[in-house]
């Protein structure tokens, strides 16, 4: 059974505006054209110059397949496993929330797919949570679902809006660069805050991963959002992560790489000493993912960010089980870490991102 049915809404277009400007490709003038096809006619004729934009154009590829995963990488049969697991969740928390699909548009006219669940008690003082998903991830595979069923636990009244980035999921278009995944992630917030009307104060930002990277860039381009954010085991940038994770028996082959794939459109910065409001980075000190020297934690120090910080650390049962099922901990569920000695890390996220309890 899927999601139940509502009234399909209205698409939503985001625009350009003063916030996002810097994000809009600059239409190309006759003489970039023609330079265009100069470069390519000697592509062509240099075969020096015709290898140079080869291995441009493979570092790329790679650096987006990478980046994205979840644009090729899962399978129909789990896709449709997954969203049947997903529609019974929905159907479980249909008594607190309604969940609502929306067709949200870019300003470069990219359609994007996003969910709403809004509590059946919010009014225009409820609290919105704003995901930023990994990019491993995809909307209906519901990783952020435990958090709405902690705030039916803890009767919090609070909205939640996810999206999938363009390519994943159901969104259309193709990533081509992190400035296309930067509008993505401009159009959610104008999406939170133009169409569903949330103050900018009363929108919380959950991040994780690469959201973490793409949301902390969003919400210091609009300074009138301080609502509290978590930054769930992200990175200082994209060419931090590559630079540090190269062994280092090879780094004097590949050193080069991510400086290329930045050149390449792939460039994603962290700019936590902008971000205002309170602000939880959660990290792990032996991610193989985003290795500790590349974290937003690490980045978050050297900015003098006003931050709380957590570590999260497993029991020794808990790593072995892990080991068994050949888990990351980029990838382990958070719910199995824990913070200190009886609080787990999902229960210290919740604390600090949900509203208190109804009264």
């Amino acid at each position: 059974m899927a999601i139940p049915a509502q009234p399909l809404p209205p698409p939503f277009h985001a625009v350009w505006n003063d916030h996002n400007i810097q994000l809009k490709e600059p239409d190309k003038t006759l003489s970039q054209k023609i330079m265009k096809v100069v470069w390519d006619v000697l592509s062509i004729i240099l075969l020096p110059l015709g290898i140079a934009r080869a291995v441009g154009w493979a570092v790329h590829f790679i650096a987006k397949k990478m980046t994205l995963p979840s644009a090729w990488f899962y399978p129909n049969q789990i896709l449709q496993r997954a969203k049947g697991i997903f529609n019974v969740c929905c159907r479980n928390l249909q008594n607190q929330f309604v969940t609502q699909k929306h067709k949200i548009f870019t300003p470069d006219g990219v359609k994007l797919n996003a969910l709403h669940f809004r509590h059946r008690l919010a009014n225009e003082n409820t609290p919105t949570v704003l995901f930023y998903q990994s990019n491993a991830s995809i909307s209906q595979l519901g990783i952020y679902l435990w958090l709405l069923e902690e705030a039916v636990r803890r009767n919090c009244v609070c909205n939640f809006v996810v999206f999938d980035y363009r390519g994943v999921g159901s969104s259309k278009g193709d990533a081509q660069s992190t400035r296309e995944l930067l509008i993505d992630g401009d159009t959610a917030l104008q999406f939170v805050k133009d169409n569903l009307h949330v103050p900018p104060h009363l929108i919380h930002w959950y991040t994780w991963s690469l959201g973490g990277g793409i949301g902390s860039n969003i919400k210091a381009m609009y300074p009138e959002c301080t609502g509290p954010m978590i930054s769930e085991r992200s990175f200082s940038s994209l060419r931090s992560v590559g630079e540090n994770i190269i062994p280092s028996i090879l780094k004097p082959l590949l050193f080069w790489i991510p400086w290329a794939a930045e050149k390449e459109g792939w460039k994603l910065e962290a700019p936590l000493a902008s971000l205002r409001g309170r602000t939880l980075i959660m990290y792990h000190r032996k991610d193989p993912t985003i290795p500790y020297a590349a974290s937003a934690h690490q980045a978050a120090i050297k900015a003098n960010l006003n931050m709380e910080a957590i570590e999260l650390y497993q029991t020794e049962e808990q790593i072995e089980q892990a080991q068994e099922r050949i888990v990351d901990h980029h990838f382990e569920d958070l719910q199995n870490y824990y913070v200190a000695p009886g609080l787990k890390a999902d229960q210290a996220a919740a604390n600090f991102i949900l509203p208190p309890p109804a009264a």
